[in-house]
């Protein structure tokens, strides 16, 4: 009947060269899981299919009128983000991540089996998804600089909350306009060497919600702010692989529940 709301096939060992049409049938879902499983079978075997045949599917995904959450992570997808995903305007999670950074420049990637995503109109992708909580991009690859990315959630997912965009080739400097994401609980940057060299974001410190915060080999640099974080539900920071970042180690009097504190790879002196 095509009635289903809820299809789960998380790490179910599927394996297919892309994604059957048949499931975009499947118009009264809600929630749709396909993670953890194959979507390139044969990519590699078949002769007859091109190094950078991408497997996305072109359309489809804008049937899917009611979604709510979309979770593609870790399925060897690869290609340009679907372009049908960003008219899913009830969308609150979109998940696309990958565990490893996939280099577009390069055809012969030896990671060509796990997601390889890439979208380079992130304004585009993000402009009709304002009721978007959860933003999971991880080893997406998004061409563009920190401070065209900020201005675009800003401007378009005001009450985003998670936000986690590590390995994604990001550039320049992280902008102030994300301050005005004043919902935000989680931010990882992590691993976004491009970024340009600069201090520590110090109005980080004052998103009150926020439980996670990774900024791991970003290229950050001088003394950590003396200042405390005004969040009191802080538990995982991230600061490691950041050589030139010193002072010395935060201080967390507000933050009872830190459980995890990576410094490894600084210059922060003890206290």
């Amino acid at each position: 009947s095509g009635n289903v709301i809820v299809l789960d096939l998380n790490n179910y060992g599927l394996s297919s060269y892309g994604l059957d049409p048949s499931i975009f049938s499947l118009t009264s879902l809600r929630r749709l899981d396909l993670s953890m499983n194959d979507f390139s079978a044969g990519r590699f075997a078949n002769r007859r299919l091109p190094v950078w045949s991408g497997n996305n599917p072109a359309t489809g995904f804008e049937r899917f009128t009611l979604l709510t959450h979309l979770n593609l992570s870790e399925s060897a997808l690869y290609g340009r983000i679907p372009l049908g995903i960003r008219k899913l305007m009830n969308l609150i999670s979109l998940d696309l991540s990958n565990s490893f950074y996939y280099d577009c420049s390069r055809l012969d990637n030896p990671l060509a089996t796990c997601n390889g995503m890439w979208e380079p109109s992130f304004d585009t992708l993000v402009a009709n998804l304002s009721n978007l909580r959860e933003l999971y991009l991880d080893g997406v690859y998004l061409p563009l600089s920190v401070q065209e990315l900020c201005t675009s959630l800003a401007t378009s997912v005001p009450r985003l909350q998670v936000l986690s965009l590590s390995n994604c080739g990001l550039s320049g400097p992280i902008h102030m306009s994300l301050s005005k994401l004043r919902s935000l609980t989680v931010i990882n940057f992590g691993g976004n060497n491009d970024i340009v060299a600069g201090p520590f974001p110090e109005f980080f410190m004052d998103f009150v919600n926020l439980t996670v915060l990774q900024l791991s080999d970003i290229n950050l640099e001088d003394r950590f702010p003396s200042r405390t974080f005004q969040s009191k539900s802080l538990r995982v920071l991230d600061l490691s692989r950041n050589q030139e970042l010193s002072g010395h180690v935060p201080n967390f009097s507000n933050a009872k529940c830190l459980e995890t504190l990576r410094l490894d790879g600084t210059n922060f002196s003890p206290l």
